[in-house]
């Protein structure tokens, strides 16, 4: 008589998020592509400086933590390289420096949010935000439940290559003005209050939407204003 012995096949298991070297961390996407995060000042963290949390083929990055003294005037570069069933792009929650000056942030996908700046008039809050898109994901990649982006004084530009939907991204402060402001799709109001809006309490340089400007029920929705000049 033949014996047949069983093996029961173990889960694949994804590799936690990895601190490669004091600037540099990686980690698995939730559709298995390989992200890169990198910045320029400081020293990261794990526990610190970011929140994961498990979903799908890897993790979700819900937060990037830059409030410490260390970061002012960092970059911060968050990419992704596509693996076996991913899009090539990452999703980030949020990112809050607030009371720090950041550089270039760079998102090679999906904000939900940013929060920085220290309302130093002799500072911009931002020199550039560059990402793919905001908002697409509404709030289901962060912890906290908003689209509103609060940049405490100026942000040199804006480059959004897809969409900004439902976002409310509002300079203020001492030295509140806008560069310029590029963004490939549309913008996007809904429902809510000051959605799909970019708002400046200075001025705004030149402003190029390619898509459309569309306003919803919600009061302010689908706008860009400011109280400066356009």
């Amino acid at each position: 008589m033949n014996t047949f012995a069983t093996v029961e096949l173990l889960e694949a298991r994804i590799a936690p998020a990895t601190l490669v070297k004091p600037n540099l961390v990686t980690f698995t996407d939730v559709d298995g592509d390989a992200v890169t995060i990198k910045i320029n000042k400081g020293s990261l963290e794990l526990a610190a400086n970011f929140t994961f949390v498990p979903s799908g083929a890897g993790e979700q990055l819900q937060l990037v933590s830059l409030t410490d003294p260390a970061f002012e005037g960092t970059n911060l570069s968050i990419t992704a390289k596509r693996g076996d069933s991913g899009d090539g792009f990452v999703n980030v929650g949020a990112v809050d420096a607030m009371g720090r000056n950041l550089g270039t942030v760079k998102v090679g996908g999906d904000l939900g949010r940013i929060t920085v700046g220290s309302d130093d008039p002799g500072k911009a809050a931002l020199k550039k935000l560059d990402v793919r898109s905001m908002g697409e994901f509404g709030i289901s990649t962060q912890a906290a439940a908003s689209l509103l982006s609060e940049i405490t004084g100026g942000l040199g530009a804006l480059m959004v290559f897809g969409n900004l939907r439902e976002v409310h991204l509002q300079v203020a402060g001492a030295n509140a003005e806008i560069g310029k402001v590029t963004v490939g799709g549309s913008i996007i109001g809904a429902a809510g209050a000051f959605s799909g809006y970019i708002e400046s309490a200075g001025d705004i340089g030149s402003v190029i939407v390619k898509g459309n400007i569309v306003g919803a029920s919600g009061p302010t929705s689908g706008a860009i204003g400011a109280d400066g000049k356009i």
